[in-house]
């Protein structure tokens, strides 16, 4: 004869059951239901995507040249991702092209006195690598996020590769640019001797370093503040070796890239931290689903 706290304990195990049953059951449906839209939402775009791509390819297939490449003289200010994919598009076309880096060599945000600890890309390779001239033939080393150190080589293989060096100039920063009857003139301090010297005219100047310069906010308290206070591209590995000796607290504001490679870096050298940011955002590892070429 069954105990009525047997029974008791026997209808809640059952219960627990059908409700964890339940639970599966309407995640497993919210799961089909997303993926639904998704597809129909897809279905829904895809001639549209279709008739703008085609509408693209005739308008550029009808484009004609205003002066032959071969007639200009293009400035490319910056050695970075951006200005090497210009510079070298430029010369296919037969463009004249004189470019300037402030740095000694190329690889602008990833070149490595650039490197703050921990950073790399954000995607995988094969989906950042310039057109025609792959990170790698390795299809599992293409699915990668690659560390900073290894951007900044593929970066310097692909200035070898098109030649483009013979047309950098190093150590070269652009200070201003004057506009004159037949051009545009630039201003240009060398880095290593402090020589100032004009360079031009040219018919273009394409400015690509817009991230070199780190910006601090200027937060209520911070003149009074008695720690230190750093930008995320002065975290390199020297310091974050004297953090862990000195056993010091750290706090990092912002949710950006930078502030999620900074806290994954601390976190794993078990610094204390504390991590603030303006708003809450929602962070999943997406790489399972788009990292996958296969998938796309």
């Amino acid at each position: 004869m069954t105990r009525p706290g047997e029974a008791l304990a026997s209808t809640a195990c059952m219960i627990r059951r059908v409700v964890a049953q339940t639970g599966i059951i309407m995640r497993a449906m919210l799961a089909v239901s997303f993926a639904s839209g998704f597809v129909l939402v897809f279905m829904l775009l895809l001639p549209l995507v279709v008739i703008v791509q085609i509408r693209h390819w005739l308008r550029l297939s009808r484009q004609r040249y205003l002066r032959s490449p071969s007639e200009l003289r293009i400035a490319v200010i910056g050695g970075g991702w951006t200005g090497l994919a210009c510079s070298s598009r430029l010369l296919s076309l037969g463009v004249d092209v004189s470019a300037f880096e402030q740095l000694d060599n190329v690889g602008g945000t990833w070149h490595r006195s650039r490197l703050y600890n921990g950073l790399s890309l954000h995607s995988p390779i094969w989906n950042s690598s310039f057109p025609g001239f792959p990170y790698s033939q390795d299809q599992k080393e293409l699915d990668q996020r690659v560390p900073g150190e290894a951007v900044e080589e593929y970066c310097r293989r692909f200035a070898a590769a098109k030649e483009l060096r013979k047309h950098y100039c190093f150590s070269s920063r652009v200070t201003a640019v004057d506009q004159v009857a037949a051009g545009a003139v630039l201003w240009i301090q060398e880095t290593t001797s402090g020589r100032v010297r004009t360079e031009g005219p040219f018919d273009l100047v394409i400015v690509t370093a817009v991230t070199t310069q780190p910006k601090m906010p200027r937060l209520p308290g911070s003149a009074e503040f008695r720690g230190e206070q750093l930008h995320s591209s002065a975290v390199d590995r020297t310091y974050l070796e004297q953090v862990c000796a000195a056993g010091k607290k750290v706090v990092v504001v912002g949710g950006s890239k930078s502030a999620c490679d900074l806290v994954l870096g601390f976190t794993k050298a078990s610094v204390p931290l504390c991590w603030v940011m303006r708003r809450p955002y929602v962070f999943f590892k997406y790489e399972h689903f788009f990292h996958d070429r296969t998938l796309l």
